[in-house]
């Protein structure tokens, strides 16, 4: 079991939007991320390093025309210990809202040795501010297993989303089937 980080006094927190120039710290924290997210399912190390290629080519230019806006919060000498993004995905017009971006939550991480010390409560804070002076009614995201209290605690509310993979499930993912007997039986 992992060991929590001792709960000294809570360093002071700068969080700052993440520009072209940050996309290594973005990069490297949403790998980060994904480790944690999947730590039980195991992507390969050649996977992760495939999508940080991947995610690298979308994000940049979504950074440089402000579809995505990247926060990184940093300790007082400058050392990144967190970061989100907000993606403004564009929406189909319905009943009571009409068409045009939503912010959406991606991306968030800590890094272990500042995990319980408000650096996700001062991301997601500072991206709430953003949208509320930029006039976005509502931010949306979906939340790990990990980061649901941070949302919850902060106010967001839980909604239900499905989805059904068109693909075959990695192999890691199958559920084994339970053997058969000589009868037909399942065990």
């Amino acid at each position: 079991m992992a060991s929590r980080p001792s709960r000294g006094p809570k360093p002071r927190l700068h969080v700052r939007n993440a520009g072209p120039r940050d996309v290594d710290v973005l990069v490297c924290h949403r790998h980060g991320m994904w480790e944690d997210i999947d730590a039980h399912t195991s992507y390969s190390a050649r996977a992760l390093a495939d999508a940080d290629r991947v995610y690298r080519a979308w994000l940049l230019p979504r950074l440089r025309r402000h579809e995505v806006v990247g926060f990184i919060v940093e300790l007082p000498r400058g050392t990144a210990v967190g970061s989100g993004c907000v993606w403004l995905r564009e929406l189909q017009p319905r009943p009571l809202w009409p068409a045009g971006k939503l912010p959406y939550v991606m991306s968030m991480f800590t890094e272990p040795s500042a995990r319980g010390r408000g650096v996700a409560s001062s991301v997601i804070r500072s991206m709430l501010r953003w949208a509320r002076k930029e006039g976005y009614p509502r931010v949306s995201l979906h939340a790990s297993d990990m980061g649901r209290g941070v949302y919850t605690n902060l106010g967001f509310e839980r909604t239900w989303e499905m989805r059904y993979d068109l693909r075959p499930p990695h192999p890691a993912r199958r559920k084994a089937r339970p053997k058969r007997s000589a009868r037909g039986a399942r065990r």
